[in-house]
Formats: structure tokens, C-alpha cells, sequence
């Protein structure tokens, strides 16, 4: 097996399993029943580690076109489910004063 492609599912296995321990916390949720460490094993961190040790050895260019282009759909993606559907929402903060210091709370809206 090619060392690279050993590093990238290494990489993707590692991630996968650490995700099932935060999953056992109250603060790190799966929405949906079918989604779970498989599904994001195979989905996300498998074509996020195979671009990037793929990306290591492009001449500079190709590399910047290429984390311009991530940058570019991550982007888009936040303005259509954040701005037009309204899936990811951050409610306005509200500032918390404690003793001296001050401190900004966010309060993010589930609707699940």
C-alpha cells in the first residue's frame, strides 16, 4: 500500500474513532440516527486527508487554485444553509460580566 494512502486512512480512522468519544459527551451531538463515525469516515475525513497529503506534492500554483477552491464552495455553503435556508443559526451574543473581566457568550439555536 502506498505510505501516503496508509496516512490519509490512518488519519481518517484516528479522526473517526476520537468522534465516537466526543459523541459519548452531552455537548457533541449527531443529529440524524444514520449519521455516525462510518458515515463520516467514509464522506468527510477519507477525501479531506487523500487532498491533502495528494495537495503536498502539487507545484505552488495548483496548490493555491486548490485551497482557493475549498475556500470558495465553504464560502458558498455557508451563505445557502446559514443565509438562504436558515440552517445554521447564531443567536446575537450577549455580554457577561464577571468581576473585572468581561466575556462574550455565544447562544447557538438548535432546531431539531
Amino acid at each position: 500500500m502506498n505510505s501516503r494512502l496508509f496516512i490519509a486512512l490512518a488519519n481518517a480512522a484516528f479522526c473517526s474513532i476520537f468522534e465516537i468519544f466526543l459523541a459519548k459527551t452531552p455537548t457533541f451531538v449527531w443529529v440524524y440516527p444514520w449519521w455516525g463515525a462510518f458515515p463520516v469516515f467514509i464522506t468527510v475525513y477519507i477525501p479531506f486527508f487523500a487532498a491533502s497529503v495528494a495537495a503536498y506534492d502539487w507545484p505552488g500554483p495548483r496548490q493555491r487554485a486548490f485551497i482557493g477552491s475549498l475556500f470558495a464552495v465553504n464560502a458558498l455553503m455557508l451563505v445557502v444553509f446559514a443565509g438562504i435556508l436558515k440552517w445554521i443559526c447564531v443567536l446575537p451574543f450577549n455580554r457577561v460580566r464577571s468581576g473585572t473581566q468581561q466575556r462574550t457568550v455565544w447562544h447557538a439555536r438548535s432546531e431539531v
